[in-house]
């Protein structure tokens, strides 16, 4: 099976691969890490059915307001009581 690359998955919806980096790393696309690579690799079936769940990502919004609204999409559990201390 081939996998897509972060550069391939970025090109696709138009935002940039540290976009993709960072909704693979919270679990917002599904991905995964081969072990000893820093390589993100999406399988492109599930990449194409996490596509029609999602809402529209590309809505004009520069790609920090897009992460920004994803990552607090996937936090549903309470905070860490070091991210607590922190605030």
């Amino acid at each position: 099976m081939s996998y897509l690359k972060v550069g391939a998955v970025a090109a696709q919806l138009g935002v940039s691969e540290q976009a993709v980096r960072l909704w693979c790393r919270t679990g917002v696309l599904p991905a995964y890490r081969p072990a000893g690579t820093r390589q993100w690799l999406v399988d492109p079936e599930r990449f194409e059915a996490w596509l029609r769940t999602r809402a529209p990502y590309r809505d004009g919004r520069p790609d920090h307001e897009l992460l920004a609204d994803s990552v607090a999409l996937r936090r549903t559990e309470p905070a860490a009581p070091h991210e607590a201390a922190a605030s």
